[in-house]
């Protein structure tokens, strides 16, 4: 299957999130992406949809306490989709993910996608500072080579 256009959906805070769906698909070098952003609550008005043209959808999620934030997985619930293939992705500050790959994934079944690659990726926790660095500098340039090479 050729694919042309990525749609990356993403709750991203801090950057991170995003960062990594954006090099995940650029490592697919698809023709195009659109990243639907829904980190601002004034985003999530409506459910969210992928444009009609769409061949890959990546869902990608912080990770908080080894969970999804709640409110996200409750927007992404009502997610308006056809059948396509997805990639389910969290980001976490270098505790542990948990479950929250497990809820993505659920989540992108639940909404008619079929999930063929799932990835846990390490970021610098939202927490962190100079005094108590977690995860400090991450995703780093391997971080980010390996997402491109998924």
């Amino acid at each position: 299957m050729k694919i042309e256009n990525i749609c990356c959906l993403c709750f991203s805070p801090t950057g991170t999130t995003r960062k990594i769906g954006e090099e995940i698909a650029l490592g697919v070098k698809a023709n195009s992406l659109w990243v639907v952003d829904c980190t601002e609550r004034s985003s999530r008005n409506e459910p969210p949809k992928l444009p009609r043209s769409t061949d890959l959808a990546i869902l990608a999620s912080p990770v908080y306490y080894g969970r999804m934030p709640e409110d996200v997985a409750l927007y992404w619930a009502a997610l308006k989709t056809i059948a396509l293939p997805a990639v389910v992705l969290v980001v976490y500050g270098n505790r542990h993910y948990d479950d929250a790959l497990l809820e993505l994934y659920n989540i992108a079944l639940n909404r008619g996608l079929f999930p063929i690659a799932g990835a846990a990726f390490i970021a610098e926790h939202s927490y962190s500072s100079p005094r108590y660095p977690i995860a400090q500098g991450r995703p780093d340039s391997e971080d980010l080579r390996k997402a491109s090479t998924m």
